[in-house]
């Protein structure tokens, strides 16, 4: 990583703390390794810094050092929510094809195909970040339901 780029998550920690948020002590190699094999994803490389450097506490934020049942419900939320919106009928990706006249039929084809793509790690809330590609600066998502916005 170049001094810019860690300069920028230093700011983004130094920013949080001025807001309130409370940072225990960073996670060690091997605690985020534990994590990482537990979830069955990869942090992206900013994320493991930044995790490295400090863990923000709070009520939004995933506690990766002793995850409770607040990391799995945000672990599950994209996926829930995407199918209680197909379970009302207001939402159906075109590329799965003709959606199934059963609601259950459609959630499992449709829970099948999200299985698929790569895990979205909680950061804040209802805030993702993609665990793929393994790359500096993906993008945050604001996920609620199919409603899903860039947030930067």
């Amino acid at each position: 990583m170049t001094s810019l780029y860690l300069g920028r998550l230093q700011a983004a920690k130094m920013h949080l703390v001025a807001r309130g948020v409370v940072f225990a002590d960073g996670l060690s190699d091997s605690e985020i390794q534990t994590v990482e094999a537990k979830f069955s994803f990869s942090f992206p490389p900013d994320l493991k810094m930044f995790l490295r450097w400090g863990l923000p506490i709070g009520t939004r934020f995933p506690d990766w050092r002793d995850p409770d049942e607040y990391v799995y419900d945000r672990l599950r939320w994209p996926t829930e929510g995407i199918c209680f919106d197909i379970r009302n009928r207001v939402f159906w990706w075109p590329s799965w094809g003709d959606r199934p006249q059963n609601d259950q039929e459609a959630i499992e084809l449709a829970t099948a195909r999200l299985s698929l793509l790569p895990p979205l790690i909680p950061i804040y809330g209802h805030s993702y970040l993609p665990s793929e590609p393994s790359a500096e600066e993906n993008p945050v998502f604001s996920i609620h339901q199919a409603d899903v916005i860039h947030r930067g």
